[in-house]
């Protein structure tokens, strides 16, 4: 029936062992080494990949320190900026005030100006009517200096009582 044949399985057996140790040779330790190596390039990978993590977390912390630096900074330059405009209105307002004050005393000034030449004016005037009037009243021309000299006098007289 079934026959063992011992001097086959140890023949099989030690085939099967030369196999396995051919195999050894020229497959499980070359394919040990590149899984070997693969898990060293994973390894180193994993290591690159937590390393630019870090990096990249130092660079966002960087970053928003520097995001809230300019904020400051920005800050800091628009309160500037106001101040100076500020500064610049202020400066225009009190020109503009004293070119105001000026452009007044000198309308004023100008009025008295013109005050005084119309009083001149009307000193004049009246002079020449009070000289038509005394040559009418009188019915002769009278002597024009003296004439002036008695309107100058009755003139100051009543500046002069003001």
């Amino acid at each position: 029936m079934l026959d063992i044949n011992i001097s086959l399985i140890i023949g099989q057996i030690i085939t099967f062992l030369v196999g396995m140790a051919i195999l050894w040779r020229i497959a499980f330790k070359p394919l040990s080494g590149i899984f070997k190596q693969r898990a060293d390039k994973i390894g180193g990978d994993l290591a690159a990949a937590e390393k630019a993590r870090t990096d990249v977390e130092r660079l966002k912390s960087d970053y928003e320190t520097q995001m809230a630096h300019l904020a400051e900074e920005t800050q800091k330059t628009m309160n500037r900026a106001v101040k100076d405009a500020q500064a610049v209105r202020d400066e225009i307002v009190t020109a503009a005030k004293a070119q105001g004050r000026e452009m007044l005393d000198q309308a004023v000034l100008q009025i008295e100006v013109e005050k005084e030449k119309a009083v001149k004016e009307l000193r004049r005037q009246v002079l020449d009517i009070s000289m038509l009037v005394a040559e009418k009243a009188l019915g002769e021309a009278v002597n024009g200096e003296l004439q002036r000299r008695l309107v100058d006098r009755v003139f100051d007289q009543m500046e002069a009582k003001k």
